[in-house]
């Protein structure tokens, strides 16, 4: 056996000098919830406006992808040891990106976020390093653990908050957004590790969801969602009109499907449930941002 075979797969993708793929480092980043907090937050600096918010708005989307690229990358870093087993298809695991590429991506994403954070004033800046914080904590000391779910509780709601104020005057109406969010937070959470549940749970995590038990925290978590939809449903009460009536109704239809598919996936095809929780943590992501910017509309 050669020197090269004997070394051990997560060895070889840490010290590897290779030239890694491109497509390696954009799969460090998580481009899809990435993605979706971009989406998320221009249409809030939009909703905020009534239409668009000219150069504020791409500052508004380059500082949460460069804030939220950052939590990814260093997500990546800390789950090395993890992923080596559970899952060998993530670039540092396979050797498609390096540590050091992976570093400097990472800096490279927090400067972005920083810089145009601070770009549009200190509120913004405090706010962007607030929500960067919730997520790094995440992942460098409470990702195992049973507080898992606090840095999605306190750093989440911050989004729609940031990007209103980011765009224009908060009205004091604002600021309820912030409590409002706190179960959705918990839930998003929750729809985040109820698919990698088993193969957590197997290498030694303890978070929420191990503890209550997968039926459970499934439970809690589409209850989550549905106690913020009926909150802020009752707070618009004379305020909504077509616009935030169907952005709520949206919501609720997409709810209302993922709830579906997961009971009837357990029932008929249990072996495809995984699956169907990998798919229902986009269409939870959708139903957040219908919440919120039904709220943001009323405002």
């Amino acid at each position: 056996m050669s020197e090269t075979t004997a070394v051990p797969l997560a060895e070889k993708a840490v010290y590897s000098s290779r030239p890694a793929s491109f497509a390696g480092y954009f799969r460090l980043l998580h481009p899809f919830p990435v993605a979706a907090n971009g989406v998320a937050a221009a249409a809030f600096a939009s909703l905020a406006v009534r239409g668009w918010a000219g150069w504020r708005t791409l500052l508004v989307v380059a500082a949460i992808v460069g804030s939220q690229a950052t939590v990814g990358v260093v997500n990546d870093l800390r789950d090395r040891d993890i992923d080596a087993t559970a899952k060998p298809h993530k670039p540092l695991i396979s050797g498609r990106a390096t540590v050091r590429g992976a570093y400097m991506l990472g800096i490279a994403s927090l400067f972005i976020a920083l810089v145009t954070g601070a770009a549009m004033g200190w509120v913004s800046l405090l706010l962007v390093v607030a929500m960067t914080a919730a997520g790094l904590i995440y992942d460098l000391w409470l990702k195992r653990t049973a507080a898992s779910f606090l840095p999605y509780v306190l750093g989440l709601p911050i989004l729609p908050v940031w990007a209103w104020v980011c765009v224009r005057d908060a009205p004091p109406r604002l600021w309820i957004t912030y409590p409002l969010g706190v179960l959705i937070g918990l839930g998003l959470h929750l729809a985040n590790a109820l698919p990698d549940a088993e193969h957590d749970a197997a290498t030694g995590v303890r978070g929420i969801v191990q503890i209550m038990g997968v039926a459970r925290a499934a439970m809690l978590c589409y209850l989550s969602f549905v106690a913020t939809l009926g909150a802020a449903f009752v707070l618009t009460n004379g305020r909504r009109d077509v616009v935030s009536t169907a952005l709520f109704g949206g919501a609720a239809a997409l709810l209302i499907g993922a709830a579906l598919a997961h009971a009837f996936t357990f029932a008929l095809r249990p072996t495809a449930t995984v699956k169907t929780l990998q798919r229902n943590w986009g269409v939870l992501i959708g139903c957040a941002i219908c919440v919120a910017a039904g709220w943001l509309w009323t405002l």
